[in-house]
Formats: structure tokens, sequence, C-alpha cells
């Protein structure tokens, strides 16, 4: 009863400084008094939150851990990947409850509670937050009726087995979250500090301090210039050593302890928004979801193992940058065992380890014996990884020289000619993802200034190598079909034909770190959203292409 009254005073009180635009801080105190519990995890968002107010809350739960942000701060950056008990909401508007809570709400452990101060009323009101809980509690609800733009039907079926009882208690709204699988996204800066304070997870063994970044390679692009431009500086990073114990790998390449998703998940991992295929990525925080929940058993691998699984395993473009780009990790992981083996996971697209891939990984020091593919999420005794040293768009290192070295020395010493083209230009056939639909128009005009039109594919991978390093000038569609320029060591001219929405920066990467000079021909392409969309070479591409291509002889 007294805790009633203490409520009713405190409201009262809280209405009478919004009046006077000031922030209030007793009615939080008071729920605070009222439901915190020795040793919980609480967080409060608030609209402005002082030093002294911060202070008043932290006096009425001194058993706990009380975390206060203000609004629009990142909550999830604060959580430390560990869930949150109760999470209220004081904020003095009502402005942005539904953004809070979609950012805030998967931070809560299974069973926690998130709390809207004042904010019983939401309950069939037709306001925003309302009309949300209102769709998601219905089994058929539906994101368009809501008439809130941002909120998708995937994100209503995802809430919804993991929204538990929504009830008012007084003035206030209480929600009990049944979030029982989500996973805080994890960068490389926020992944070592994570270990060094879960040492049962792993440690970082080394840290390397960002080098430059290779020199902008000499580049020129038209007749239309892609945005953002591709000449935009070219990033470094922190490069670390890790070691996981007993955590769970799961295809592509994801590696979490069951509360956080490591940086070893992301290819992008320098971006704003951490994104893999296989999380589900809720809108407004840095938590995932799995689609389906990894099993209470798993497999158990003994042993260590070198992660090297990649999202698009497999694929040419990506082994030969992403996957190339970590194998610097493989003679130190040797040293801690030299039973080490290496972790890759299978694809819808590549169940299997093809034999090119072998090849590339032997051409790179790694045996064929020594690769275990996994086809379902594991856990892993000892796991080794290290940051890569290419990451598109963001940064390339200068250390990729020793693996594009090492690997296409190898693979060219297989070579079964010496005979090549001066000139060569690497085309595409027909189906193929950017497609051209008027290619033999492209293949002639260089054919005209003498090169020979190749298909990669269909050449063994040591005669790609010993050709592209035999060529003067390298010309082709944009894409992996080119990406061969990274086994060249000595500087090229490199010409290649694509469109506007391929915004990769792959070429221009290897053509930094090799000493390329890269000329782009974009054309329009038929989709300008689309990064995979068709496109023609048209009058205008062709007159930009006859003067690059005039500047050869």
């Amino acid at each position: 009863m007294l805790a009633s009254v203490r409520r009713i005073v405190a409201t009262v009180a809280l209405r009478f400084r919004r009046r006077n635009g000031a922030q209030d801080y007793e009615p939080v105190r008071a729920l605070l008094t009222e439901r915190a519990r020795e040793g919980q995890r609480i967080a409060v968002v608030l609209t402005n939150p002082s030093q002294t107010g911060v202070a008043a809350l932290q006096s009425a739960a001194p058993q706990t851990s009380l975390t206060v942000v203000a609004d629009r701060k990142s909550l999830a950056a604060a959580s430390g990947a560990r869930p949150f008990d109760l999470i209220i909401d004081a904020c003095d508007s009502r402005q942005g409850r539904l953004r809070r809570f979609r950012a805030a709400y998967y931070l809560l452990r299974e069973g926690g509670t998130y709390l809207v101060a004042d904010g019983a009323s939401e309950l069939g009101s037709g306001r925003r937050f309302g009309r949300y809980l209102a769709a998601v509690q219905r089994e058929a609800g539906d994101a368009a009726a809501l008439d809130i733009s941002s909120v998708s039907q995937a994100e209503l079926e995802l809430l919804r087995p993991r929204l538990g009882p929504v009830v008012a208690d007084g003035r206030d709204l209480l929600i009990t979250s049944h979030v029982y699988d989500a996973l805080l996204a994890l960068n490389e800066p926020q992944t070592n500090a994570y270990l060094a304070e879960h040492e049962d997870v792993g440690r970082v063994l080394e840290v390397h301090p960002a080098g430059p970044a290779p020199q902008p390679p000499t580049y020129s692009e038209g007749p239309r210039v892609r945005q953002p431009n591709m000449q935009r500086r070219i990033g470094t990073c922190e490069i670390s050593l890790r070691e996981y114990r007993d955590v769970i790998v799961d295809r592509r390449q994801l590696v979490s302890d069951g509360r956080a998703v490591f940086a070893e998940s992301f290819r992008r991992h320098s971006a704003q928004e951490l994104k893999n295929r296989r999380l589900m990525q809720l809108e407004g925080n840095k938590v995932r979801v799995l689609p389906e929940p990894w099993p209470d058993k798993l497999k158990h691998l003994g042993g260590t193992y070198l992660h090297l699984d990649d999202e698009f395993r497999g694929h040419f473009g990506h082994l030969l940058t992403e996957t190339l780009s970590r194998i610097w990790a493989w003679p130190k992981a040797l040293d801690l065992d030299p039973d080490c083996r290496v972790l890759v996971g299978a694809t819808p697209k590549r169940p299997t380890v093809g034999e090119y891939e072998y090849q590339i990984y032997e051409a790179a020091g790694i045996p064929r014996d020594r690769i275990v593919l996994i086809d379902e999420p594991v856990s892993v005794e000892r796991l080794i990884s290290g940051t890569p040293l290419f990451s598109n768009p963001h940064y390339v290192m200068s250390g990729m020289k020793q693996a594009w070295d090492v690997a296409g020395d190898h693979l060219a010493a297989q070579a079964t000619s010496s005979d090549w083209p001066e000139r060569i230009f690497a085309s595409r056939r027909p189906g193929s993802k950017r497609g051209c639909r008027n290619t033999t128009d492209v293949e002639a005009l260089f054919a005209e200034f003498g090169f020979a039109t190749i298909y990669p594919e269909d050449f063994s991978l040591g005669d790609q190598v010993a050709m592209f390093r035999a060529a003067e000038a390298v010309a082709g569609f944009g894409g992996s079909g080119i990406f061969q320029i990274a086994l060249v060591p000595e500087a090229r001219r490199v010409i290649t034909v694509t469109h506007e929405a391929y915004r990769a920066r792959n070429e221009y990467f290897i053509a930094a770190v090799r000493g390329h000079r890269l000329d782009a021909v974009t054309c329009r392409a038929d989709n300008p959203r689309d990064f995979h969309s068709t496109f023609l070479f048209d009058a205008e591409d062709e007159a930009y292409t006859r003067a690059l291509l005039a500047d050869l002889r």
C-alpha cells in the first residue's frame, strides 16, 4: 500500500515537472525501489540524464548493476553481451516509445521485464506503439495494416514467439520477455574487449597496430563515375590473433559463445551494421537472432582448428580475397599446435570442397587433408582466428602481397604452357551475373586492339596464373573473373568493363597492393539498384573505351 501511495505522489510530481520542462527522477526512483532485486542487471532510458539524477537512481538500487543511458544512445553498446533483467523506458515523451522498444527489447534475458513508465495508456490507444504490440499479439497481425513504414512482416513474425505477456500495472506497461536466442554482434575491438572480460571464452594472443594503407593506384573511370567514389580513402585495421575455447562454429563463418557473435562472423566487420546471411538483423540495435536456435547438444570437435570459413565459401573471388587474407594465421596456428586443422562450412551452393579450392589451399601451404568441412553447428575445443587483411569496401593491408605471392608462385609452377597472348580480355559467358547484353561487341572492340578473348574457367589454375602474369595488358568484365590480377606481382595495365551498380572495390584494392594501373569503363546498369544487374555497352561506352585502348599503342 505504501509503495502505491509513493507511486501516485511521484506520478503527480512527474506531470508537474513535465509541464515545466524538467526531467523528474522521483518516479524512476520509486520504480527501482519497488522492482529492483539484488544482483540484477537493470537499464534505465531517460530523456536527458544528469549526473545528479543518475546518482539518485543508483542510490535507489545499490545492490544492482545499473546502466542509465540517454534516449537515442546505444543501450546495446552498454550491455556488454550480457542480457538485462529489467529495462525501464522512463523518457518524458511518448514519442519514440516504439523506436526505443525495438532497439532494447532483445537485450532482455528470457523472463526479464520491459517496463514503460506511465505507458499503460498505450494499450488500445491506436498510437504507434500500441498498434505495434497488438499486431504482434494477433496471430494474423499484418505489418501493412500498421501504417508504420519501417516495420516489416518478418519483424512481426520474429517477435511473435518471443513476446511474453503484455499487461498494464497501474499506469505502467509491463512486457515479459520470451527472448531465448538473442546474440550481440561484436566488431573487432568489441570482440577483443569481450575476451578480456570473459577469459573462459578465449583470449587475444597478438595485436598488431594498423599499418599504413597501400598507396592508391593510378586510376581512371568513365564515362560514368560510381558513387561512392572508388578513390575514397583506403582504410586500415588493427590486426589480432585470437584463441577461443569450446565455442560454437556454424556454417556461413559464424563463431559464437551463445551470448555474442564475434567479429569472425562478419566479412565486413568494420561496417556500421554487422551483417551475416545466417543471422536475422533487428532494426535499430546490434542484436542478431538465428532463424532456428542452435540445439542444446552439439557435435564436439576436439583439437585445434584455424577458422577460414567464409559466408560465400568456395566462391573464387571471395577465396582469393577474403579467405587468403586470413592465411597469415596458419603458420602461427601450427606453432600453437602442429596438428592444427582448418575449419570451413558447407553452403547450399557448395556442399563440398571443390577441387580448385583444395588447389588454392595447397598453394597457400595448407595440405588438403587438413581441411575439415562442417555441415552443421559444432562446438570446437580450440579455435584460432586472425583478422582479415582484406575487407571490401573498407580496407586492404599491404601484407596481402605475401599471401598472393606464395599462392601465385605455387600455381604458376604448374602451368602447362609458356606461350600466352600479350593482351587478354577475360570475358563472361551468357547467363552470368552482371551479364553484358552485347558481349560480342565488347569482345570485338578489344580484339581490334590485339586482345585475345579468354574464358578463365576453361584453363587450369596454373595456366590462368601463368597467362595473366605473361600479359602486358589485362582487360575483362569486372568481378572475380579478373581477380587473377592479384597473383601478378609486377605492375600491369588493367581495364575493367562493368556497370554503375557494381560498387565493389576489389579490383581497386588489388591494384593498390600490386601497383597496377586501373581504368574502369562504367556502363549504365539495366537496374541501377541491383549489384548483379545486366547492362548494355552503348555508343558512349565504346567511344570512351576506344580512347583508353588507343593510349595503349
